[in-house]
This record gives C-alpha cells, structure tokens and sequence, in this order.
C-alpha cells in the first residue's frame, strides 16, 4: 500500500511556511524557479515524480517548523521522470516534501570533484621517527605525557683648568609639576595634560596634547608655564626604538607642539640647568651586517632657550655594556658607566663633565666598585665622591666602598678609599650626601646605617653606624633627621632617624605602609620622584599597593606627619588605580595616577573620602562614532570564579567592571557620559540602525551559573544611552567556562529579526591520554546532563572509549536518548529582536565526536549560518619499555588523521534546523552564491610539498547542495598555512611577502568557469602584519602604517587611503571605525582611542 502525499502550494504560500513572517527574510534568488513535487514514499524509499526541466531535486524533512535536505538529485535531460531516495529510518510521509529546481546551481562537472577530504596532520613530520618524553603523573587529571664583551674607554682629557663660574641650579624631571594652580601631568596613558584646579573641588582639564605610551620625562622650562619640554621614546616608524625631545608651548592651558629634535638612542636620564637640557641615553652599536656587538652611553646637550630654534650643542659618547647614570653636582656633571669587555668582572667608569659650554670629559676615574645609581656620586668641596660595591667572585665576599678622587688638576688616582667593614658581605642600598656628611645602608645580615663623614674629602672618617631591621631605598636629609623611605618584612616603611650626632645615630619612629601582616610594595623604592616631602605642611605622601588585604587589593597614597621626634599616619587616599605622586593645593591634598585625579580636603576628619574624582585616561576596547558623540567601550577585565565552600570567589587580573562612556568626537577625553555595565566582560558588540548591542560574558557566582547577557543602546537619544530593562541572558551552565573562546565571539545578523553571538569552544583533542568532557544527552536544541560528576574518558579518539574513575552514571529513561560521549564544537546564542525589545532563545550547541581540533569563522548568508570545524582521530602508539639509565618512554609517531566539516544552520523558520555535518577539503574560508540550493564554500587547509616539504595553504571552492559538498577546484596559494588572510564572507585576501612580491592578493572563485582564481592584486611597500575588512574596505596594517583599499562588487581592490600609525601602540585595527571622511577611529587599550586622519595616496 503506497502513502500518497500531493501537495501544490504556491510560492508565497511556502515562502510564509518557510519564514514564518514573510516580510522579514527576501525570497531566494532562484526562488521563481522552484516547484513542489508529488512523491510517493514505501518503506524507506521515496519516489518524487519529476516535472520537464528540473535541474536539481531536493528530497526535506520536518526538522521543527523548518525542512532541512536529506536527499539531493540531479535528473538527466533525457532520463527517467523519478527520482528515488533511500530512506535510513522511517518517516512518515507528513514529515517529508520534495523540492524541485528548473535553474542549475552549479557547473555541470561538479559531481566529478570529490567529497570525501580525510587526510593525513601535517603538523607531524614524517622525517622524525620517534618522540621521546618524560612521563608525568596528574593524580587528579589522570595521565598527561610531558615533553623533557671590549677595549678600555676611549677618552680625550680637554686641556686646560675648569670652568670656574657658577652654573643654575641642576633640575630633574618628573611625570608631573604644580605651577600656581595648575598641574602639569605627563601621562603615559595619554600624553600631556594640563588640569586647573585654581578651585581644588571642581579641576578641569584645560588642554592636552596627545603622545601615549612616551614618555614620563618633563620640565616646565619657565616659571609662567607657557614653555614645556618633554622627553620620550619617537612614535616615528623611520626611527624605532630612538627617543624624541618634543618642545611645547602653552597659551591659556592649551599645550601646541613647536618642535620635535630627534635624539639617538633610549632615553635614560636628564638634567636642566639654566636653558641647556643635558640627556643621557643608551643605544646598541650594530656591526655591518646589523648584528648588536655592544651598548653605547650618549650624553647630548641641547640649548632649548628658543623653542622654534633650538641648538645641538655636542654629543659624548661612551662605550659600555649597560646601563648608564647622570648626576649633576658642584657644576658639573658625572655619567657612570661600565663594560665587561675586559672579563668577566665589570670594569666601572665615572665620566666628569664639564658643561659650561658645549660638553667636554674633563677626567674619567676608575672606583673599585660598581656604581649602582646616581646617589652614589657627589662633589664635596673638592672632590668627587664615589660609593661602590665591589664583587670580588665571592658574592659573600662583597664589599662597600667610599673612594675620593680631586676635582681639579689631571690626576685620577684616588685621594682616599674607606671600606665599610660592617658592609662586608652586604647589599649596598640607599645612600645620600648632605653637606659634609654621607650616608649609606646596606642590607643583608645586620642592615646597619652608616654615617660618614667628608668634612676632609682627603681622609673620610666613618663616624657612625646604627643596626636596624629592613633597608632603606630613599634617603631624605632634614637638617639633624634623617627621613627614610624602605622596607622591612615585606612591607614599605618610613622612618625617621636622630642623625645630630653622627657618632651615634638613632631611629626615633618608623611607620609601616598597609594592612598589618599584608605584603606592600611602593614605586618610592625604586623611584625616589613618588616621595612628596612638604615642609610647610610637615607631611610626607608615598604611594603604595598591596596584593590583597581585608577588602581586596589596597592602591593607596600614605600621608604621614612628620613630627620632631616622631611620624604620624594621616589619611589614606584610596585610589582605583596605582597612583604615582601627590602635592598640596589650597588646603587639599592632591593625588594622581595614570587614570585620575583626587582631590582630598586636608582640614576635615574626612579627609579618607575625596572631594572629586577628575577621569584623567581610561581602557577603549570598542569605538563608534554616532554624530558628533563618540560611544567607547571598556570591555573589562577577564575574571573567572573558584569555588570555595559553598561560594564562588572571582579572580582576576585586575579590580574593575565593564563600562561605557560617550565623549565628544572633538576631543575623545571629554567624558560626557559615563555607564556602568556591571560585572562581567565585554565579548561582543553589533549595530542594527540606531540601536547597538553588547555581548557581555558572566562568571559563574553563588546565585547563578555563567552565561552570556545580551545589552542594548540606543543611539538614537543625544548622547547615546544604555535601554533601560534591556538584559537578556544565555544560560551556559551546562558547559564549562573554559572550553568558551570568547575572544573568537561573532556577532550573527541571520535574519533581520535574530542575532545570534557565535562562540567557537577550545580544542578538545589529544595524542592518546585521557580527557575531560561533561557527557550530555544530545537533542536538536537542549541540553541534559546525565553524569553526576565530572568522569574521565580513557582510551583512543576513534570511538572505542571507556570510563574509568569516579562518576556515577545515572540511568536514562527508558524512551530518553542514549548516552553519547562528545565535545562542543561551538555555542550559538539566539536573540529575538523586535521593535518591543529582546529575547533570548534557547543556547544550541554543535557537538562532535572524534578529537576536536578547532572550529572556523561563521558566515551568515540568506537566513542560514555556515561554520566547521576539524577533527582529528589518532592511532593508539605502542609504548616502549624504559630505558633503565634515563627513565625515558619512546613514543613512535602516528600521524593523526584529520577531518573537516561543514556544519550549516538554516535560520529562515525563525528557529535553528540544524544540518546533517558535511566533508569539506579544509576550514571554511568564505561563503558565496547561498539559497536554498546551497552555496559555494571557500576552505582552505594545509598540504605539504612532497613527503618531506615545507607545507603551504591550498585553497579549495566545493559546491555544497545540503546534503553533499563536492570539490569544484583547488588552488595552491605558495603562502604559508598559517600566514596573514582575510575575507569579505565571499573572497579571500592573502598577504604576500616574497622578493617577487609584496602586497595582497584576492583569490575568489567565478560562476562562469567554475574555478578559483586570482581576481586582484595590491602591492604595497611592505607586507602586511593583519589584513580586515570592514564597511566595504580592506585594512592592510604593517609597521607604522596603515593601507586601505575600497572592494568593488566583482572584489577588486582599489588603494583609497593611508595613514601613519604611531608604532608605540598596539592598535586594535580589527575593531577600526570609518568616518564618511575615511578618516579612523581605532581603539588603543589602555591609551584610548587614536584617531587617524586620513591621507592622500600618491598618483
């Protein structure tokens, strides 16, 4: 008995049972040509009776309220009028319909490519025999296989007497400097900021002159303020690694960069006195063949009285092999160096300079020692003093010593050397001249103080040493005290010592920084600028920061009084972020760092709380323009949570939630509006018209399981706002976080009315050893756990498992589905949006057996979504005993079997209809030509020349008609697999870095022929590091530079624009942003946004 099924539906009528609502999805494009067939079905074979013209033949079963293929045919011009399909089970005849096709989707040859595309890894090679590894055991995750410089200082000694005339006093620079009411701030987040706090409780941001990621060297050349000069690293890609002086001049609070002198080499220290700016840096000599043979000292001189004219004044140049130190004293100036070219001791120099004119050596003394920073040089009356440590080879050994050598005549030879004898075997530490006296601290077993007196340079007499616990980094003189800034048991101190009488120095008070018993550490003990010493306001402020304490992580400056006899501790002023210095203003205490400024009343017991906070710099993960705002986005830091107990506890790289703030497009630091996004990181963000969404990643915690939360914006309102109630989540808590790749989320737009956020999972794949997977039971959308705890999958990838360890299994129901042991290859969350608001559908994940070695990029075309992924299935290897004498396990290598599939979901019924897995050649590169008949799927895999060749990227384009995908052409691109590529979802862009060529080249494939080729070709001076697309051009980043090019409809490339790009920035060109200008906003991380203007191309 036949089940007859006869049904003539016309196309809009089948369109609404396809789509649901027709208006939201286009017709296919060949959708004129379709027709519904009458079939017939007996047993498990269906007979479709074909009408004169048909092309293709697609046999559909219910999957939901959608269809997907189970059967396609291709009727002969002249063959029988059937077609008949073979059935793997039983179905009704309700649940099927056949489709007829009278337009050819593809070339007539393509059933002759092939569609079965296993092939062997590549990534083993086949010349090495064996692996040979050093087992090691996992007690709680079973088995895992471990695999086991130069000549003497040249110099030329000037001639004649020193210059004898008084020189200005010597200044240092610092990340900042209070002028009258004004701070000058030399951000390394942004650049130069200058901030008005002439009404401490409302400061505002004057001006700034963008130069992130710098420098933190600045002087105010005058005391008006109108005259800056900074020094920092070039952002210039024809001087990488060199360092600038970029000189600045200020009209009412607006910084306008004058000039720019190039400096060679890193900066490492400078001084100003008077109008000339002396600069120490250190660079890397390069032999002929540009390969570093040692390190060069450079101490240059520029005269910046004039900012449009400044003057060169000399250079020196010093050999050495590391770091170099500046210090001005009496007038003159002193560069420590040292080379090891001699041996392997260090052989220490101390460079004295004259500087009244252009820079001249005068002399160069050779100490004992190694000089350690610049607080162990100094001029007294007349005579160079020099502190060094001395490391005989015994480092127990080590000894302190105090050397004085003349400051007039010729000779080098010391006056008088003292050894701190109490030092011996120490570390040399803090040290600090004042006056006539000297003091150092060392540390190691009796961490003594010692005072030294220099009152005869020629005869130093040791006059005092004090033994205290911890030691000291920073030395502050105060007349008859002593104030110390150190460490003692793992926490930062301040000390203050009785040094009236220097043969008999005591400690008076010391002040430990943070939280009793909690670790604590300070920028003040490496960089002596953090301390603030305020004399009028008796105070000292030092910052600090501790790891964690009884309310998280504390970020903190101290402020301490510093009595007579005694030090108190004042207010703590809690930062958000590590802050570096900290004045006072009009009765406030002020503070900084690189993200804000606090303003703290000093007169009040509330002085813990600040008056203000003034955002100086945040993280730009995301940027959009909207009009005249600018909507950045901070994404948040990445935090997951441990269990403790019965609670989740989160951890994380850093304090902070996800945050959005709106700016004015004229300056992206004028904060307008800011949003708190809670908790959780920013993943994902797509726009539809004036409405933006968020794609916002949740930890696990107590109350809830990890999931992913859908946001909504509306940019429509002025500025653009957070949808009040707008929050949907995707619960994911039937898989474990870390299998979620979320830094590879796609936003999917598969009709106009579903958004679906694409997560790609970790690889779960091994040679042989055991792996962890939650076992679920498989529906076509849910998830079912069945194992009451996590087990262990013991065995081969290939099927053949089994469980071992812990973990009970609990039985099914008797009509449930049986247990399936695979691993996620991908989770796709839906979101219904409509002009009322959002939904979040149910999660589906796509599930694989055999290893799963990656999934690819998701295309959405036509109201369907394509993906794949690989899989790998690997032979189990025959462990060879140990050998006796090393322990060694011998595993011989068999290659792994690889395997890619596409995987397509048909959106168009408004819900997923999931697609039977299809073999394709390689990863789904792009995707073209999609209907209901299929669609052209570009992939791309990696072959190996010959049997012991390099490998390289192939190509393939496969026609893929759902049920089958069949090879139409292959192409070997000559680049490597794993090399620099893009797509526009329907070409692909190749970088090319060859002698012959540097450039992009599109390969796509064209209809007519039916294969693949080159359709177009960029050249470029260098090759690119990333390619992207977006809004209809190609990116094309290198060093310092960024190319753009338009795409025509046929996929050409022409060159429309370019731009320098500063290479001291990681910038994020994946997520970069047109103007209608073709000018660029692209987000910076921590340094913001960077805003690219854009320039003409040469004819």
């Amino acid at each position: 008995m036949f089940n007859r099924l006869l049904f003539r539906p016309c196309l809009w009528v089948l369109a609404l049972s396809l789509l649901g609502d027709a208006s939201a999805i286009p017709p296919p494009p060949n959708a004129e040509a379709l027709t519904s067939l009458r079939f017939t079905v007996r047993r498990r074979t269906v007979t479709a009776l074909l009408e004169p013209g048909l092309q293709q033949v697609v046999l559909e079963q219910k999957s939901g309220i959608g269809w997907k293929p189970v059967g396609v045919a291709y009727p002969l011009p002249y063959g029988p009028r059937i077609s008949v399909f073979n059935l793997a089970a039983d179905v009704p005849a309700s649940e099927l319909r056949v489709q007829g096709y009278r337009k050819a989707k593809f070339p007539a040859r393509f059933k002759s490519g092939g569609r079965n595309f296993d092939r062997p890894d590549p990534s083993v090679d086949p010349s090495s025999g064996q692996l040979t590894l050093m087992p090691t055991i996992n007690y709680s995750s079973g088995v895992v296989v471990s695999g086991m410089r130069s000549a003497d200082i040249p110099q030329a000694l000037a001639a004649g007497a020193l210059t004898s005339a008084p020189l200005p006093e010597a200044i240092e620079s610092d990340i900042w400097q209070i002028v009258g009411s004004r701070v000058y701030f030399f951000n390394q987040y942004r650049g130069l900021q200058i901030l008005d706090l002439s009404d401490p409780t409302q400061p505002t941001r004057m001006g700034s002159l963008r130069l992130p990621a710098s420098g933190e060297q600045m002087f105010v050349l005058n005391t008006e303020g109108t005259r800056v000069a900074l020094l920092g690293r070039s952002n210039d890609k024809a001087r990488p690694g060199a360092s600038s002086l970029w000189l600045i001049e200020v009209t009412e609070g607006v910084p306008v960069l004058v000039n720019e002198v190039p400096m060679e080499g890193a900066i490492a220290d400078s001084r100003l006195i008077g109008d000339r700016l002396h600069v120490l840096c250190t660079r890397v000599v390069l032999d002929k063949d540009g390969q570093p043979t040692d390190n060069e000292v450079l101490l240059s001189t520029v005269d910046v009285g004039s900012l449009e004219t400044p003057q060169k004044l000399g250079t020196l140049r010093f050999a050495a092999s590391s770091y170099g130190f500046l210090q001005a004293a009496g007038g003159h100036l002193l560069v420590a160096t040292q080379s090891y070219a001699s041996g392997a001791l260090a052989t220490p120099a101390v460079h004295l300079i004259d500087v009244a004119e252009a820079p001249r050596v005068v002399k160069t003394f050779r100490p004992r020692g190694v000089i350690q920073d610049k607080f162990k040089m100094s001029i007294a009356g007349d005579a160079v003093v020099l502190v060094s440590i001395l490391n005989s080879g015994d480092w127990n050994n080590r000894s302190t010593w105090v050397e004085t050598f003349p400051l007039s005549g010729g000779s080098v030879s010391a006056l008088a050397s003292l050894e701190l004898e109490g030092a011996r075997g120490e570390s040399l530490h803090a040290t600090r001249f004042d006056g006539s006296r000297l003091y150092v601290v060392t540390f190691r077993q009796i961490d003594p103080l010692f005072v030294v007196d220099l009152a005869d340079p020629s005869a130093p007499v040791l006059s005092g040493i004090l033994e205290i616990p911890g030691w000291s980094t920073y030395l502050e003189p105060l007349g008859n005290r002593l104030l110390a800034v150190g460490v003692e048991a793992g926490q930062v101190t301040i000390s203050l010592f009785d040094v009236t009488d220097i043969r008999a120095p005591a400690m008076l008070s010391r002040l430990h920084l943070g939280e009793p018993g909690i670790s604590s550490w300070s920028e003040a003990n490496y960089d002596e600028k953090a301390v603030e010493y305020l004399p009028e306001q008796g105070v000292v402020m030092v910052p600090f920061q501790t790891w964690w304490g009884s309310s998280g992580p504390q970020k903190a400056i101290q402020v301490v009084g510093v009595g007579e006899d005694d030090l108190t501790a004042g207010p703590t002023l809690e930062h958000d972020f590590n802050p570096r210095r900290g004045g006072f203003i009009a009765d406030h205490y002020v503070s900084i760092s690189g993200h804000e400024l606090l303003v703290h009343s000093a007169g009040t017991e509330a002085a813990t709380e600040p008056v203000v906070r003034l955002p100086l710099a945040w993280r730009t993960d995301r940027v959009l323009p909207v009009g005249d705002w600018l909507v950045q986005i901070e994404d948040g830091p990445a935090t997951w949570n441990y269990r403790y107990g019965q609670n989740y506890i989160s951890y994380g790289g850093d304090k902070g939630r996800a945050t959005l703030r709106v700016t004015s497009a004229q300056d992206p630091d004028a904060l307008e509006q800011v949003v708190d996004l809670g908790e959780g990181q920013i993943v994902g963000l797509t726009s539809r018209g004036n409405r933006l969404f968020l794609a916002q990643y949740k930890v696990q915690a107590t109350e809830r399981g990890h999931g992913l939360r859908t946001l909504e914006v509306d940019l429509a309102s002025s500025p653009p706002e957070v949808v009040e109630g707008s929050n949907v989540v995707h619960d994911l808590s039937a898989l474990d976080s870390y299998d979620l790749q979320l830094v590879l989320l796609q936003p999917l737009w598969v009709t106009d009315q579903k958004l679906v956020w694409y997560v790609p999972m970790q690889p779960a794949f091994s040679w042989w050893g055991p792996i962890f997977i939650q076992p679920v039971f498989i529906g076509p959308i849910s998830l079912q756990p069945i194992i009451a705890r996590p087990i262990i999958l013991q065995g081969t990838l290939n099927g053949t498992s089994t469980l071992v360890g812990g973990g009970a299994v609990v039985a099914p129901p008797p009509a449930g589905p049986v247990l399936t042991l695979t691993a996620p290859a991908a989770v796709l969350c839906p979101v219904s949006v409509s002009d009322a608001g959002m939904q979040a559908d149910s999660p589906l994940v796509i599930r694989v057996k055999d290893g799963m070695r990656g999934a690819s990029r998701a295309f959405a075309q036509d109201g369907f979504m394509f993906m794949s992924y690989d899989t790998s299935k690997a032979q189990q290897p025959v462990i060879k005993p140990a050998k006796p004498a090393t322990n060694l396990r011998v595993f011989p290598l068999k290659p792994a079997r690889l395997a890619s599939w596409l995987q397509v979901i048909d959106w168009r019924s408004g819900e997923p209809v999931l697609r039977d897995p299809v073999s394709i050649p390689g990863q789904l590169l792009s995707v073209a030509q999609a209907d209901a008949q299929g669609a052209v799927v570009l992939t791309h895999s990696e072959q190996r020349i010959g049997t012991r060749g390099p490998t390289t990227r192939a190509i393939q384009a496969c026609a893929y008609d759902g049920v089958s995908a069949w090879q139409l052409d292959s192409y070997i691109s000559a680049t490597p697999f794993g090399g620099v590529s893009t797509t526009d979802g329907i070409r692909v862009y190749l970088a090319c870095d060859s002698s012959a060529k540097k450039g992009v080249v599109g390969i796509g494939y064209n209809s007519a022929t039916g294969r693949l080729g080159q359709i177009s070709s960029w050249s470029m001076a260098e090759a690119p590091n990333l390619l992207h697309v977006s809004h209809g051009h190609l990116l094309a980043s290198s060093f310092g530079n960024l190319e753009v090019a338009s795409i025509s409809l046929t996929g050409v490339l022409t060159p429309a624009a370019s731009y320098d790009t500063p290479v001291n920035l990681q910038l994020r060109v994946d997520r970069a942003t047109f103007t209608p200008g073709l000018d660029v906003w692209v987000p910076a991380g921590i340094y913001g946004v960077e805003f690219l203007q854009r320039s003409q191309l040469a004819p």
